[in-house]
């Protein structure tokens, strides 16, 4: 992932039946060598809080935490379209 000049992250938060709050992560990448995009599982996280900025945070801190530490290579964001993560009332931006 480190080598992926850009990444696209796709992003689910939940909450499971112990109410807890939890953040999926996954990373569309593409492989500099022979522009072949892949798609690669990076975690699934409990969270605090589902609000935008809570899930922003922790998407970076992960991508970072796997070798990709310039937020500026993320060119694209797949959810769900909840509110907390389309940028509408605060939501992830």
């Amino acid at each position: 992932m480190s080598k992926s000049p850009v990444i696209t992250v796709l992003a689910n938060e939940s909450t499971d039946i112990t109410v807890t709050k939890r953040l999926t992560i996954y990373a569309q990448i593409t492989n500099p060598k022979n522009m072949l995009p892949s798609t690669e599982f990076v975690t699934n996280v409990k969270i605090t809080e589902g609000t935008g900025a809570a899930i922003s945070g922790e998407i970076i801190q992960q991508l970072k935490s796997f070798g990709n530490s310039n937020p500026r290579n993320i060119m694209g964001l797949g959810s769900d379209g909840a509110s907390a993560m389309r940028g509408i009332n605060l939501g992830n931006s």
